[in-house]
């Protein structure tokens, strides 16, 4: 789901259309769509991941 949302965020797709196309495919809520605000936490955590990976990878 990552991964889709992430390119869908680089051609422009907004918050509620990305929640609307995307379908959750594991555990309890298999086969529902995800919110605009799960939307937003799963990218910002993704952003936040890759901004301390790079700046560990600075200061090594």
């Amino acid at each position: 789901m990552l991964t889709t949302a992430l390119q869908m965020r680089a051609e422009g797709v907004s918050l509620h259309d990305l929640a609307r196309r995307l379908v959750i495919t594991t555990r309890a809520k298999k086969g529902r769509h995800p919110s605009p605000p799960t939307n937003m936490r799963v990218l910002r955590e993704h952003d936040d991941r890759v901004a301390a990976d790079a700046l560990a990878a600075e200061t090594s």
